[in-house]
């Protein structure tokens, strides 16, 4: 009895050590692979809802409150990018242009919001050491009857003009660039439509780059996606639609937000990287992650945040963005930037 037990027992151990080692080969097989600890997360840069184009005085020498905001982050040695959120697109007197945070109401044109960010710019030359590198994101939304094609080339020449700034003598390319930004959210709209052509639009006027600094209300956040684009999200938008705005539009970047604490922003996001990888080209290649802390701090924002748990630090937004990402093989990648947003101006 004795010896057929041990024999019994021997085949067990000899079974388990089997099973464990064809699962081994298994998960060496499988596209997912364990999640490594992420590594230290970048520096946050400081972007802003903005409600202010003060560009001072230059005949009584009075900086204004563009230059002062562009020399803090000089001073801070903010490396990366920034988002400067003007708002929602407006078309006023003939002029393309937003309406501002500070009350929603304030209409300005985007030839004095290329002025504003030319101050914000000269703040940064002035104030920030050598070694660093900053990307100026200059930020709408696609909000209201105001985002069209007309608004997206002027846009787009707004930011060519800013960059030619840039590098005009004594040239400030070493250190500074401009971009365009869109908060592109399906929630703002009734189609993906406008939005659509406004990236497209812009695509078609643009030197450089836009960053889409949006969400995707509505993905999901497990699975593997299916190679069609998949039932409506909110407002009629598929899953192809939000790839086509963040990624698939050969100027667009995506630096989502990564608000929530319980890590479902980040997860969604994989999911659109995966779905680039089954049904397109390849991944999604998120460059970073924006986080709203400084925002949620506001006394009046404080209460909202924390009940639907959206105040993620930089740090854990920029982590769980590069766990969810790198949990995967066919999505594996490094996010480059984190930036956290804020009312203050």
């Amino acid at each position: 009895m004795e010896i057929r037990q041990a024999i019994s027992v021997s085949r067990r151990l000899a079974m388990l050590m089997l099973i464990v080692a064809l699962c081994g080969v298994l998960a060496a097989e499988s596209p997912s692979s364990a999640v490594m600890a992420a590594p230290t997360p970048p520096a946050a840069t400081i972007s802003r809802y903005m409600g202010t184009v003060d560009a001072g005085d230059s005949n009584t020498g009075v900086t204004g409150r563009m230059y002062d905001l562009g020399c803090m982050s000089g001073r801070n040695s903010e490396n990366g990018i920034v988002i400067l959120d003007y708002g929602q697109p407006a078309f006023v007197n003939g002029e393309y242009g937003t309406y501002m945070y500070d009350t929603n109401t304030t209409f300005v044109s985007t030839n004095t919001i290329e002025t504003a960010v030319k101050r914000f710019l000269k703040g940064y030359w002035d104030c920030s050491p050598l070694g660093t590198f900053l990307y100026v994101g200059v930020g709408t939304n696609d909000q209201g009857s105001g985002v069209t094609t007309g608004h997206a080339s002027a846009w787009a020449g707004m930011i060519n003009d800013l960059n030619s700034f840039i590098l005009s003598p004594p040239s400030w390319g070493s250190q500074e660039g401009t971009v365009g930004a869109i908060d592109a959210e399906p929630g703002f709209t009734t189609s993906p439509t406008p939005t659509r052509s406004w990236v497209d639009a812009y695509a078609g006027t643009a030197n450089n780059h836009y960053y889409d600094f949006g969400d995707c209300p509505g993905c999901p956040t497990s699975g593997t996606p299916q190679p069609a684009p998949g039932a409506s999200l909110q407002s009629g938008w598929t899953r192809d639609d939000v790839w086509y705005v963040t990624w698939g539009n050969p100027r667009g970047f995506p630096l989502p937000e990564i608000y929530r604490t319980d890590g479902s922003n980040a997860a969604q996001w994989e999911q659109m990287s995966l779905y680039g990888a089954v049904s397109k080209s390849g991944p999604i290649q998120v460059q970073g992650s924006m986080t709203e802390q400084a925002a949620c701090s506001k006394s009046w924002n404080v209460t909202y945040c924390q009940t639907y748990g959206l105040n993620n630090s930089p740090a854990q937004g920029w982590s769980q963005l590069w766990d969810a990402v790198n949990g995967d093989s066919r999505t594996a990648q490094s996010p480059s930037y984190s930036t956290d947003i804020s009312w203050d101006n």
